[in-house]
């Protein structure tokens, strides 16, 4: 089965970056007033099905790179799950890639993902976001993450969003876009 994506075009024609995320249908409001703010990104957001997509997601990153944008001008990231999924595919990736957003998520296969990761990505920047009292991934879990992947020498930021649950805010979306205009800033 193929993967759909919801596709939120760059309000300047051509796109000089790219952001890729997961579940286009809950996230497209909040990515198209975030493009605001980014004339020069055009955003991805696959709606991840049930099963694994980790084949699906490194195709749209090769079919950005066909299209003429740079691996490293290419953010990945995602909320939850899609934050998990965003982290193996950045750390495993062939390609380098300009940064990973980590949304209200976690690292998966922590035993395993430093076996299978690439020099590529051995630098970049990455994102993690995370409230204090998340009912559904545990704030100590994305703690964990961001102490693992620094002590792996990783470039990680962690914000902490006090009262916040499994959800966003507006500061929490300031801070994506600082960090997108820091790691693809507009040509």
């Amino acid at each position: 089965m193929a993967l759909t994506s919801v596709i939120i075009p760059s309000r300047r024609i051509p796109h000089t970056a790219s952001g890729l995320g997961d579940s286009g249908e809950g996230w497209a409001p909040v990515m198209s007033e975030i493009r605001k703010k980014l004339d020069h990104v055009k955003f991805v957001l696959p709606n991840a099905p049930i099963r694994p997509v980790t084949v699906n997601v490194n195709r749209i990153i090769r079919d950005e790179i066909d299209s003429g944008i740079p691996s490293n001008r290419i953010v990945i990231g995602g909320f939850s799950q899609g934050a998990a999924t965003s982290l193996v595919i950045g750390l495993t990736s062939e390609y380098p890639l300009a940064g990973m957003m980590v949304l209200s998520g976690y690292l998966p296969l922590k035993d395993k993902i430093f076996n299978m990761t690439t020099e590529s990505n051995k630098g970049i920047p990455v994102l993690i976001c995370h409230g204090d009292i998340d009912e559904v991934v545990p704030y100590e879990g994305g703690k964990q993450t961001h102490e693992l992947l620094k002590t792996k020498g990783y470039s990680v930021n962690f914000k902490t969003y006090p009262g916040m649950g499994h959800s966003s805010t507006p500061e929490e979306f300031n801070d994506m876009i600082q960090f997108l205009n820091q790691v693809i800033p507009d040509l």
